[in-house]
């Protein structure tokens, strides 16, 4: 499944002073699978490397360094999935009903039921 497919315009969004003026990008995480882990453009202390961020593991490199992320069983990644969505405003019945998405479908297939 494509992250487009994933990502219809404004479903996710970005919060805060930074929301205007950084273009966010996703990647999938390489430690839990969830495919969209925030992807922000290089800072003068991450430089070359972009920085990142998973709201499900927690997997984070930015200006502080590289903190890797939490081991997760395959529930609790759909735990962390489920409050995520929430701080997004959605919820699964949301999903399946207007997105056709189901929370599995968030997750790498080969990564997501390993970390």
């Amino acid at each position: 499944m494509s992250l487009e497919r994933m990502v219809p315009e404004g479903i996710f969004r970005l919060d805060g002073p930074l929301a205007e003026t950084v273009e966010l990008d996703y990647q999938v995480c390489a430690h839990c699978g969830f495919r969209l882990m925030h992807v922000l453009p290089p800072t003068r202390k991450t430089f070359p490397l972009p920085v990142l961020y998973c709201p499900i593991c927690g997997l984070r490199q930015d200006d502080s360094g590289f903190t890797p992320g939490k081991a997760l069983t395959y529930e609790a990644k759909l735990e962390a999935l489920r409050r995520w969505l929430q701080q997004q405003g959605l919820d699964e019945e949301t999903l399946r009903e207007q997105y056709h998405l189901e929370l599995g479908q968030f997750f790498e297939p080969h990564v997501a039921r390993r970390s």
